[in-house]
């Protein structure tokens, strides 16, 4: 009969032949085909109007090819529809030639897709996955035990295929792994994103041997060679056998006190590193596993270089010593307390010193700051004073008060040759070229002379040569045990060579260093200099109040009295008086005595007796003794 659509057929005994412009004469024969066709809708159905003559296939068995699918019958199978993605990758597949073999079901849904089921497989799609196989084995058993498609793993994403040492197929929330040894397993999430990043089946850790498990906060994987383990703030970090993994397991692995891994090991110069989440492993050939544990003393040894550092491996762990920690490497040991922070002794003679005094439990203490190279020795601070190193000398101890001038004028005392020591007078300190005592009562730094009772200290420049007017003041008020430091051409603002600096510097460095003592009286004489040396009036005031209060502080008990600048009442000599003059206003603004002895040359009758214009000759300085002795008087008198 004539179709007006041009679809035409017509019905035979044995069949229909049915005519479209695009397929033209097909042919379907009476039979399973036909009647499930018919019963689909023929070709108002949704398989549509007939495209290919029935083709025979092997078991005595039909296939017919429609516009919107397929229909296959076999004796063994019966009739079953193939249409959309499923049959596309059947017959991409192979079709009836292909591993899945002939359909023994027609598509059914399953969860958010479908499934068709064939002689040696089931063919899965879902709108995300698409289609994709699964064969009879142990990954489609286990794959099934957990739910199949609407269990954790949810739809495949590709077909099971072989891999060295077993098979594989993934899903779309994790893989499949099947080897003879390690049975089926598990792969999702995290610890298979890891895997595959690290090469999959051709990684280092090889096949899964066992599914994953939760650890502490927490998961892992065992694998052929290592374990995979996970947690929120560390990620997916891989361990594998050898000492370092030993060494973590022994401290209790992810649970110990290093937490779970946050790198693979891997090689450095000279060893090998793992890092965790509250430290390191480190290893060597000769130190083996060392544990670095996160914090000051780890951090310490970061800033000076690690492993490559000069303090080089970790040769034992953390430990604690009274009242802090420490920990040793192949070239020192780290030391943390609370109140010095972390610092190393290297090894060398200061740290094998230090150790021979017991160390951080010893008198010396903590180590308060790094060894440190000064004038071709070494110096190190601790808690309870410095370890010297001299090139002859070898180690010795050094007082914390000492110490500072020591540093600054390493060349006029020179190195220690003795450890310092305690008396009644004060800590003891032997160097090469002086003794010096720390007074703990002044807080200030003596050389190791004394000074009697009733001593007076003459601080002056070369106004004092000879028998000077001032020291016979001095003798004929009954002040006759003196000690006297005079450098010529010194001043409040002058400095020469021979002293290292102005009065006031040397003795605050301690450049300079005054006898220890209670004296009664002490007198300065400065400030011809100065004037010889047109130095400023603020700076001499400045410089002059600064060395006053420097000799208090050393001795506070005594009677400062500053005299001025010897001089004639020539205009030769008025620079000379001036000085004295502005040394006499900063006197009187400290509240210091201060005796004047400007013109007192020419009132004493001494202007012949001169060396120079500067300088008294004995006889002047005699000439001159009454007038100053008199002065001096009124200002020491009870």
């Amino acid at each position: 009969m004539l179709n007006k659509a041009l679809n035409c057929n017509q019905l035979f005994a044995g069949g229909e032949i049915h005519w479209t412009q695009r397929t033209g004469a097909v042919w379907i024969a009476k039979g399973p085909i036909l009647d499930q066709w018919n019963a689909a809708g023929g070709r108002s159905g949704f398989l549509g109007v007939l495209q290919r003559n029935p083709v025979p296939i092997s078991g005595q068995g039909v296939m017919q090819q429609f516009a919107g699918g397929t229909l296959i019958h076999s004796p063994g199978t019966g009739t079953r529809t193939l249409f959309g993605a499923i049959r596309s990758h059947w017959d991409t597949s192979g079709g009836v030639q292909s591993a899945l073999g002939l359909p023994v079901g027609n598509e059914y849904a399953v969860g958010a897709g479908a499934a068709q089921q064939f002689q040696s497989g089931t063919v899965y799609w879902s709108p995300t996955t698409g289609a994709q196989a699964t064969s009879p084995g142990d990954i489609n058993t286990k794959w099934h035990d957990q739910g199949g498609p609407q269990g954790p793993l949810g739809f495949p994403t590709s077909p099971k295929r072989s891999i060295p040492g077993g098979y594989i197929q993934t899903f779309a929330a994790g893989a499949l792994v099947y080897s003879p040894t390690g049975g089926t397993r598990t792969l999702f999430g995290a610890i298979r994103s890891h895997w595959d990043t690290s090469g999959g089946v051709q990684s280092a850790l090889g096949l899964p041997v066992g599914n994953e498990y939760a650890v502490g906060a927490g998961a892992a994987q065992q694998f052929q060679r290592g374990t995979v383990y996970w947690s929120p703030t560390t990620g997916a970090q891989a361990t594998t056998p050898g000492d370092i993994n030993t060494k973590w397991h022994d401290q209790g692995g992810p649970q110990g006190p290093l937490g779970f891994p946050t790198s693979p090991k891997r090689s450095i110069p000279g060893g090998y590193i793992q890092t965790f989440a509250a430290g390191t492993i480190y290893w060597s050939p000769s130190t083996g596993p060392q544990i670095s544990a996160a914090g000051p003393i780890a951090n310490k040894w970061q800033t000076m270089g690690a492993e490559r550092g000069v303090l080089g491996f970790p040769v034992g762990p953390e430990h604690t010593v009274e009242g802090g920690a420490s920990q040793k490497f192949t070239g020192g040991t780290v030391y943390w307390s609370e109140g010095t922070g972390a610092f190393p002794t290297l090894s060398g003679d200061i740290q094998s010193r230090y150790q021979s005094l017991n160390g951080a439990e010893g008198i010396m203490g903590f180590p308060a700051g790094d060894k440190i190279a000064s004038s071709g020795g070494w110096f190190q601070k601790f808690t309870g004073g410095y370890l010297v190193w001299g090139p002859a000398t070898g180690s010795r101890i050094v007082d914390g008060d000492t110490f500072p001038s020591w540093q600054t004028n390493i060349k006029t005392y020179g190195w220690p040759v003795k450890d310092s020591w305690t008396s009644d007078r004060g800590i003891h300190n032997q160097f090469r070229f002086i003794e010096t005592i720390w007074d703990t009562t002044t807080t200030q730094l003596y050389s190791a002379n004394t000074l009697g009772a009733g001593a007076v200290v003459l601080i002056g420049d070369s106004q004092l040569d000879n028998d000077s007017w001032a020291e016979q003041g001095a003798r004929a008020l009954g002040f006759t045990n003196q000690f006297q430091l005079a450098v010529g051409g010194w001043g409040y603002a002058h400095s020469v060579p021979a002293a290292g600096g102005v009065p006031d510097a040397v003795f605050a460095s301690g450049r300079l260093l005054l006898p220890q003592g209670k004296p009664s009286l002490v007198l300065v004489t400065l400030g011809g200099n100065d004037a010889s040396a047109y130095s400023s009036d603020a700076a001499i005031t400045a410089n002059a109040m600064a060395f006053w209060a420097e000799l208090k502080r050393k001795y506070p008990e005594a009677r400062l009295v500053v005299n001025g600048v010897m001089s004639r009442s020539d205009d030769s000599h008025a620079r000379r008086r001036h000085v004295d003059k502005v040394l006499s206003a900063a006197a009187e603004s400290a509240g210091i005595p201060f005796v004047s002895v400007a013109g007192m040359a020419t009132e004493a009758g001494a202007d012949r007796f001169y060396k120079d214009n500067i300088h008294l000759q004995q006889t002047g300085h005699d000439l001159v003794t009454p007038l100053y002795t008199t002065a001096l008087a009124r200002l020491t008198s009870p």
